[in-house]
């Protein structure tokens, strides 16, 4: 039900000068058809654009970006990809990597000149003219550079301390057919994309679930990690999840909306590291997280 409500909006005068204020504007609202006792605490801006602002800036960014490209229904059907999008921007700005050896460069160095959207859905491609400063001190010429822009996700690597055993997942990839691998069904850790309000940790359990079925004890973090960062934004944070893989074995698994097909291997840590020796395992994180496990592993046995 619509209908023509007043606003307070006092507390907003830090964001815009006072002579643009009134002490109420009238507005449209929907509210509940039936009337509610329940009531809560008074909405503030200055507390929603503490905790929602940087997000729904990013997200508003780039749906202006498509502004009389896309219609509302183009928007409604890449919203959950833009918000993903859009929450890995915020954990950008909001977790900054050390920079003890690096250059103390920053993103606003970048002199951005024009910037193309060539494909936007799933996923999205921006085609980039920039400028930055090089080592010498000079400012580098016009540079074209094409980037996919991906999502920040969670990788974990479920390890039974007791048994000594891991869980490796088999599924087929697009990435792997379009080169031409003779087989595209890749060997990998459970993974999944961070969605918004969702911390890494948070993603690694709820992926534990839907492609494996397994509850984690614990996680121990490895490593935070651009995969490509030559072309693409795709950032992965990666962990060991302790579990109980006793009576685990081969089954499949994945989630049949999200068009998944997943084969679940259950191997002895020493079979793992023979399919590193092989080639057999492709996949680099992968090959991250098991050797990460090798230099670890008495450490997790011991205090299993």
């Amino acid at each position: 039900m619509k209908q023509t409500i007043t606003v307070n909006v006092h507390k907003c005068s830090e964001f815009w000068p006072l002579s643009q204020l009134r002490a109420t504007w009238a507005c449209q609202a929907y509210v509940p058809r039936q009337p509610t006792t329940q009531t809560g605490e008074p909405w503030l801006l200055i507390d929603w654009r503490a905790h929602n602002g940087l997000f729904a800036e990013e997200f508003a960014k780039e749906v202006m970006r498509h502004y009389s490209v896309w219609s509302a229904q183009d928007v409604a059907a890449r919203v959950s990809s833009i918000k993903r999008r859009a929450q890995a921007a915020v954990t950008a700005k909001q977790t900054p990597a050390p920079s003890s050896l690096r250059h103390r460069h920053g993103a606003d160095d970048i002199q951005l000149q024009k910037d193309q959207i060539l494909h936007a859905g799933f996923f999205s491609s921006d085609r980039l003219w920039v400028r930055h400063p090089r080592f010498d001190g000079t400012l580098s010429g016009t540079m074209i550079r094409e980037v996919w822009i991906g999502t920040d996700a969670a990788l974990i690597l479920p390890y039974d301390p007791v048994a000594d055993k891991v869980m490796l997942l088999e599924q087929v990839r697009m990435g792997p057919y379009a080169r031409g691998d003779a087989n595209p069904w890749t060997l990998e850790p459970i993974a999944g994309m961070v969605d918004p309000g969702e911390t890494p940790a948070d993603c690694a359990h709820r992926e534990a679930m839907e492609e494996a079925g397994i509850r984690f004890q614990g996680l121990n973090p490895i490593a935070s990690y651009y995969a490509t960062p030559g072309a693409s934004t795709d950032y992965f944070h990666s962990f060991i999840g302790i579990c109980d893989l006793s009576e685990a074995g081969a089954t499949t698994g994945g989630l049949q909306d999200e068009g998944e097909d997943i084969f679940v291997h259950v191997v002895p840590f020493t079979k793992a590291m023979q399919l590193i020796e092989t080639g057999e395992i492709q996949v680099g994180p992968l090959i991250l997280m098991l050797l990460w496990l090798a230099r670890n592993r008495e450490t997790l046995r011991a205090s299993a």
